[in-house]
């Protein structure tokens, strides 16, 4: 099997070795491709064919294997009618053409994109976007953190906490030659989505809103009609392009402060560099598709001018965006497995912490801190939080809704203490700021499957300590998410004298 677009044609192949290699050539450089004769057993077909360029053709033996796939997707009037393994190579399906011994199949629309990995990145770019400038800014090595005592009661559920976070390095590059941005993180030129779309980037296939998983490495970009045009963004109907050079800001969920804490802060690391690169870059920020709000910026700005970037440096967009220049970088944060925090992180916390506590307010330090969640209708609403408060009164620790204080006010108070617990949840995340933690307490469910207090303890150099309970609904599968934000109760008859000796002996 060859693919033909120039010098360089893989030698023929059959089977799943030969599939691997034609797809490792068509992520480099797409074109045309002819099966061998004999050779045609659909693997590489199912495989490749999504990574063909509308209008490129697929050559394969009248009669064959790959011939009769062709034949019952030609055969399906809709894709929604073939099996779910096939239906994005039938929308994939243009004209299909039999004669003397071939069939040949042109791609057709809609296109998909492929997923562009971080390590990957400047190497794959290079070779498959010649339109696409691509350019090292910045780099950060390999990290190990090793985790101090993780102790855990009940059943745990999985993920773990490895003893040791592994991350593999970062880069940061600037993409000259226009980047559109769809939605959320989503990033892309030309077929390739960046891998600076992806906070979980040590995924093997990963994802990201905005683009319609297609498997094998591939994506198709979904509509970017918002859900309620009331709730949109002024701008989110149009085409937006923006002069200029722009710092990729975007993430999961635009302003709620769990991702921003978490994936967005990640991403800070080379701000400074790029800055200094390049003094007209700018951060570019995104509204959230349906539920926006002017007081949810108010987040974004309130951090980003404290760890030092210029209210005329912050530009914001809600709809489809182009931009000339896009400076983006890997994160430094990986809250779903493989687990993953790089050490630089702490530099983009302290930085941040300094900026917001000078211009916090008077507050008496605090070095045991108990953060509750009371909302009523809260996502993990807890039944039984008003007894869990008494008791971590009870032991000496001061109560706190952190959503209450100005967020100067909660880097002071975060900043200050010695030992946090709490229900877990992004009202732990504070805990990144802190510059004296010795160890954290947390209170959580089985159905919950974020570990960012733990990878923050671990970063941090302190001690965590977990108390297990059950959700009111159970997980029904991996990932769960209607069981990640189950109401529950902390299961005091089982966990309160542990509860009680972990908030002493901190």
């Amino acid at each position: 099997m060859s693919a033909q677009r120039g010098p360089g044609h893989p030698p023929p192949a059959d089977g799943d070795a030969g599939a691997d290699e034609l797809v490792a050539h068509l992520r480099r450089r797409p074109g045309d491709v002819l099966e061998r004769a004999g050779a045609s057993d659909a693997t590489s077909f199912e495989r490749a064919f999504l990574l063909l360029a509308p209008g490129h053709t697929w050559t394969a033996p009248l009669g064959g294997a790959t011939d009769g796939v062709v034949a019952r997707l030609e055969s399906s009037e809709r894709a929604s009618a073939v099996d779910r393994r096939w239906r994005e190579h039938r929308r994939g399906l243009g004209a299909v053409e039999r004669s003397g011994s071939s069939v040949v199949v042109r791609r057709g629309v809609p296109d998909h994109l492929v997923k562009v990995g971080d390590a990957e990145a400047l190497d794959l770019l290079l070779a498959r976007e010649p339109g696409l400038g691509v350019e090292l800014v910045a780099t950060l090595p390999p990290s190990s953190v090793v985790a101090p005592a993780v102790v855990e009661h009940g059943a745990a559920p999985e993920p773990r906490v490895p003893a040791v976070l592994s991350h593999p390095g970062a880069s940061c590059r600037r993409y000259d030659g226009g980047v559109l941005l769809t939605r959320t993180a989503l990033a892309h030129h030309g077929r390739s989505v960046l891998p600076e779309s992806f906070r979980w980037f040590l995924d093997t296939d990963p994802a990201v809103s905005g683009l319609r998983d297609t498997g094998n490495g591939t994506g198709r970009l979904e509509p970017t009609a918002y859900d309620d045009a009331r709730s949109a963004p002024p701008d989110a109907g149009q085409d937006e392009h923006l002069a200029g050079s722009f710092y990729h800001f975007g993430y999961e969920n635009p302003g709620h402060f769990g991702h921003l804490m978490t994936e967005a802060l990640s991403r800070l690391w080379a701000w400074p560099e790029a800055k200094r690169a390049d003094p007209g870059l700018k951060v570019l920020c995104r509204h959230h598709p349906r539920r926006h709000r002017p007081g949810r910026a108010a987040l974004e700005r309130t951090l980003l001018i404290a760890f030092g970037v210029a209210p005329e440096d912050l530009v914001w967009t809600g709809g489809r965006t182009h931009v000339d220049t896009l400076v983006g970088c890997t994160p430094l944060w990986h809250n779903t497995v493989p687990l993953s925090a790089h050490v630089a992180i702490r530099d983009t916390w302290q930085r941040l912490g300094d900026g917001l506590r000078d211009r916090a307010g008077d507050a008496a330090r605090v070095e045991r801190v108990f953060v509750t969640r009371r909302a009523a209708g809260h996502n993990r609403t807890c039944h039984n939080v008003g007894e869990v408060e008494r008791l971590a009164e009870e032991e000496g620790y001061t109560v706190v809704e952190p959503e209450r204080l100005s967020l100067p006010d909660q880097a002071a108070l975060f900043g200050g203490a010695r030992v946090v617990a709490g229900l877990g949840g992004a009202g732990m995340f504070n805990t990144a700021l802190a510059t004296r933690l010795e160890k954290i307490v947390v209170l959580n469910h089985t159905g919950y499957h974020a570990r960012n207090e733990h990878l923050v303890a671990a970063v941090l150099g302190a001690e965590s300590e977990t108390f297990w309970s059950e959700p009111d609904m159970l997980p029904r599968h991996e990932r769960d998410y209607r069981a990640h934000q189950s109401a529950w109760s902390v299961d005091l008859g089982r966990h309160e004298a542990g509860i009680r000796r972990a908030l002493r002996t901190a």
